[in-house]
C-alpha cells in the first residue's frame, strides 16, 4: 500500500505542485487558473490528480473558497520547498545561460520617465536589453500576464497579484523657461518670484507633482497662485514656452533631455527653495513593479541593472 501512494506520488508532475501550492495560498481555484496563467479545466484536471495520488479531499469548498484538510496543511511547507528548489534549479540554469540568450527586457514606464530612462541605458553601463513602453491603464495586467516583464508607475497596490517596491522620490527639480526670460535675471529664483509667471501644467497634472506643491505653497503663504497654461503634448509644452513667457517646473531626470532644445534654459533649483517646496506634499513616489519571483524571466542581475538605472534618475 506504501510502494503503491509512492509510486502514484512520483506520478505527480510539477505543475500539479504548483496548482497545490497556489490553491493552498489563494484559497479559490480561479485565483490559481489567473497566476499560473491557465484556464480553469487544468487547475481542476490537476487537483483531480492530487487528490488521488494522496487519496485526500485536501481542499474543501467553503463559502470564502476552498479551505486545506489536515493533510493538505501538513503537505504545504514540503510542497514550498519542492517547488522552490525546482524554481532555484530553473533560475541557476537561466543565469548561466542568460548572457548567451539574453532576453530584450519590456519595461512599461510612467510619463515623463520614458525618454529619460531611455537617455539613462544608453549612456550608463549595463548588459541588458531593453524596450520601453509608455505605462497605460491596462499595463499592470499585461505584467501579469507576462506580455511584460515590469514596470515603473506612480500608484502602488493598483493589481493584488504583482508587487510594487518603492525605489524613490525626485530628490531635485529644476525651472526651465526661454533661455532670455527675465527670471533669469536673478540667479537663484524664489518660489516668490516665480509665481509672478504662468506655469506650464500637463493636461493630467500628478498631484503629488511640483505644480500642486507651488499651489499649495501660495495657499500657506497668502499670496497668489501662478497662472496655468495646460500643454496637451510635449510638443505644445515646448511652444507655450517660447511664446507665452511660461515657465516650468521638472525633475532633474529630465533635464539633460532638455538642455538640447533650441533657445530653451534648464537650471536646477536652490536647494533652499526645492525644500520649501517639497515640504508642502508628500512628493511622488516611483514604484517597480514586478510578478511573483517563480514567474519572472529575467535574473536577478538584470533586474539589479534596471533599479540601479531608476535610482540614478532619481538622484
Amino acid at each position: 500500500m506504501q510502494q503503491q501512494l509512492i509510486r502514484q506520488i512520483g506520478e505527480l508532475d510539477v505543475f500539479a505542485l504548483q496548482v497545490f501550492r497556489a490553491i493552498f495560498e489563494s484559497g479559490h481555484a480561479n485565483i490559481a487558473a489567473r497566476q499560473l496563467d491557465v484556464s480553469p479545466p487544468k487547475i481542476s484536471r490537476s487537483l483531480n490528480s492530487l487528490r488521488q495520488a494522496f487519496t485526500d479531499e485536501l481542499f474543501y469548498r467553503r463559502a470564502q473558497g476552498l479551505r486545506a484538510t489536515p493533510l493538505a496543511e501538513q503537505l504545504y511547507p514540503i510542497v514550498c520547498q519542492l517547488t522552490d528548489s525546482l524554481f532555484a534549479l530553473g533560475h541557476c540554469a537561466f543565469t548561466a545561460t542568460q548572457e548567451q540568450h539574453s532576453p530584450c527586457l519590456q519595461l512599461a514606464v510612467c510619463e515623463g520617465f520614458v525618454a529619460p530612462l531611455a537617455l539613462a541605458i544608453t549612456t550608463a553601463p549595463h548588459k541588458s536589453r531593453f524596450r520601453l513602453h509608455s505605462w497605460q491603464n491596462q499595463s499592470a495586467d499585461l505584467i501579469h500576464r507576462g506580455e511584460l516583464d515590469m514596470g515603473i508607475c506612480l500608484s502602488p497596490n493598483e493589481h493584488p497579484e504583482l508587487s510594487y517596491e518603492a525605489l524613490g522620490t525626485p530628490q531635485k527639480l529644476c525651472l526651465v523657461g526661454r533661455d532670455d526670460h527675465p527670471i533669469w535675471q536673478t540667479s537663484m529664483p524664489t518660489l516668490e518670484q516665480l509665481c509672478e509667471y504662468p506655469l506650464l501644467s500637463p493636461a493630467h497634472p500628478n498631484t503629488n507633482g511640483p505644480l500642486a506643491s507651488l499651489v499649495l505653497f501660495c495657499q500657506r503663504e497668502g499670496i497668489a497662485a501662478p497662472s496655468q497654461i495646460i500643454s496637451q503634448d510635449k510638443e505644445e509644452w515646448y511652444a507655450n514656452l517660447l511664446t507665452q513667457d511660461s515657465l516650468a517646473l521638472v525633475t532633474a531626470a529630465e533635464q539633460g533631455l532638455l538642455t538640447c532644445l533650441p533657445r530653451l534654459k534648464v537650471q536646477a533649483m536652490d536647494e533652499g527653495q526645492g525644500g520649501r517646496l517639497n515640504s508642502q506634499v508628500q512628493p511622488a513616489v516611483f514604484y517597480l513593479v514586478e510578478k511573483p519571483m517563480r514567474y519572472r524571466r529575467y535574473s536577478e542581475q538584470q533586474r539589479v541593472e534596471v533599479i540601479e538605472l531608476l535610482r540614478g534618475l532619481l538622484s
